[in-house]
């Protein structure tokens, strides 16, 4: 009857030892499946900022932006939106058209490059931002439209 007890009272302790182990794995290893090593843990935004347009046979500007790693560009999300021009309207997720021109951004390791296409005149009061999502803060797709402006500033609270 001890020897049952004891048997009972053994294999209680190995399974709860085990139980614990593998609930410590699980709460200490990445939710993503990989293991992130971006130092952006929240959700940032910049301020709205104008372009100082490089003259070229394609216009450029670089923003610099050191948060943007190697490892954030793999797993994390950027969004670059631009707004106002000589056409009002809200917030537009880049590429899109304003003024007539096109224009693109390239996220890039510290920096984000902005491509002007067209050669037309360009509003100087036309202004960028840029959001940054962690791999921890993303959502689906499904749950929300990463290419619209006021949604994207709802849901992660940013002030528009």
């Amino acid at each position: 009857m001890k020897t049952t007890n004891l048997n009972l009272l053994l294999t209680i302790a190995i399974i709860s030892v085990s139980v614990l182990s593998c609930r410590k794995e699980n709460l200490t290893s990445p939710r993503n499946g990989g293991g992130s090593t971006s130092s952006i843990t929240t959700v940032t935004s910049s301020n709205w900022f104008s372009a100082d347009w490089h003259t070229g046979v394609i216009m450029e500007f670089v923003k610099n932006v050191p948060d943007l790693t190697d490892d954030f560009l793999k797993e994390g999300k950027v969004l670059v939106f631009g707004k106002d021009g000589s056409e009002t309207r809200d917030p537009t997720a880049l590429p899109s058209t304003f003024d007539a021109n096109y224009i693109t951004s390239k996220p890039e390791t510290g920096d984000i490059k902005f491509i002007l296409q067209g050669g037309d005149a360009i509003s100087s009061s036309l202004a960028f931002r840029y959001i940054l999502i962690p791999v921890t803060k993303l959502v689906s797709d499904h749950s929300l439209d990463y290419q619209d402006y006021h949604a994207v500033c709802a849901y992660y609270k940013i002030v528009e």
